[in-house]
């Protein structure tokens, strides 16, 4: 039998227009910190002490203040892929001490965060698990404060001009609503409504199949590892397994192999039945074949498929109708030669699709794969 090593890779890749990105999820060697930026407005939370406040953007760098209880800092922060390293003070101190983080990938969301409209603008929220909230609004807008889960109270300051202006407002949250107040107004002068929500992306391998093989017997041995690699603008880059095999796998020409116990689940936001912060979001089968003899690499045909259209039909944006038909039940992709089963359902967070893909080269040797994706919420 033909002994070969076989690679196969999911790739989820999130891309944006920021040159530098900062908002998202860090561990730091002061504790947890959790940005949201919009363009040049970068606040956060800071563990359980406080917030963060960036006052001055320059390339790659930025420096603000931060809150750790009641005490006040200076912080200078470069970044550098999904790490920074900096430097930081109490105020009046000169910079010396080091706060350096690293950004990780996470499903634990908190209830308040997402996209809110509200009176004066969207509001863009985070939340950490000590009640410490900050968001983006308007042009350059910004708020940040502590939530009280005894009164369902947000308490804290805003700003709607930089770092200017600081001010006091309260909300008072009730499911996907807050009435709030700002400065000496009445309740009911600041008012929201949650837009967005996250959901989680679950892409579950069913089954690997050899349809053809070149091998001596028909068969084909080698080991298998799909993993998706996650881009977007709070992570460069995190690779999770879906499948990582240490053993070689063995398969005879048409044998298939059960891999329905295999999957991964992926953090996305939802806006308006829109998937936010993915300008590319892709899936890709590939199949790398390494000689015995010397280990030389051959590389084949990678299977490459744009899944925008099947989110758009998962949170429910684009309907079953809106896709034309293909072979055998499936709906074809819009600009693509991919096809899917779509399954609808009038109960939310229902809808799946299930796919189907190969990797074919010079007619000898074929590699196909089955597997689902579905939307759930966190």
């Amino acid at each position: 039998m033909k002994a070969l090593f076989t690679a196969l890779t999911f790739l989820f890749l999130f891309t944006t227009a920021n040159a530098t990105e900062w908002g998202g999820i860090y561990t730091t060697n002061f504790g947890e910190v959790k940005l949201v930026q919009k363009r040049n407005v970068i606040v956060g939370t800071y563990a359980d002490k406080g917030h963060v406040i960036v006052h001055t953007v320059n390339g790659n760098t930025v420096e603000g203040i931060f809150f750790n209880d009641n005490k006040l800092g200076d912080f200078k922060w470069t970044k550098n892929g999904s790490k920074f390293t900096g430097k930081w003070a109490w105020k009046g101190d000169p910079l010396g001490g080091d706060w350096s983080g690293q950004a990780v990938r996470t499903c634990s969301f908190e209830k308040y965060e997402g996209i809110w409209e509200t009176t004066y603008g969207e509001i863009q929220f985070i939340q950490n698990e000590h009640g410490m909230m900050a968001g983006t609004y308007g042009a350059k807008g910004f708020v940040y404060g502590k939530y009280d889960p005894r009164t369902k109270i947000l308490k804290g300051t805003y700003s709607n001009d930089g770092n200017t202006n600081l001010k006091p407002f309260q909300m008072e949250f009730n499911g996907v609503a807050f009435k709030g107040k700002f400065e000496e107004r009445d309740w009911g002068s600041w008012n929201g409504s949650k837009k967005s929500r996250y959901a989680k992306m679950v892409v579950k391998l069913q089954t690997l199949k050899l349809y053809k093989s070149n091998g001596v017997g028909k068969s084909e041995k080698g080991k298998v590892n799909i993993a998706a690699k996650i881009f977007d603008s709070p992570i460069n880059k995190i690779d999770t397994h879906l499948l990582l095999s240490t053993q070689n796998i063995l398969l005879s020409e048409g044998q298939s192999k059960d891999y329905t116990n295999t999957e991964i689940e992926i953090p996305v936001l939802i806006y308006k039945d829109k998937l936010v912060e993915a300008e590319v979001l892709n899936l890709q089968f590939k199949y790398n074949e390494y000689r015995k003899v010397n280990n030389a690499l051959d590389t084949y045909q990678a299977d490459t498929i744009d899944l925008q259209e099947i989110t758009r039909f998962l949170t429910g944006d684009k309907p079953l109708s809106g896709y034309a038909d293909g072979p055998d039940g499936r709906k074809r992709l819009a600009n693509s030669t991919h096809t899917f089963w779509l399954y609808d359902s009038s109960r939310p967070n229902t809808r799946s699709a299930k796919g189907y893909g190969f990797v074919n080269f010079d007619e000898k040797q074929k590699w196909g794969y089955f597997y689902t994706i579905t939307m759930k919420p966190l």
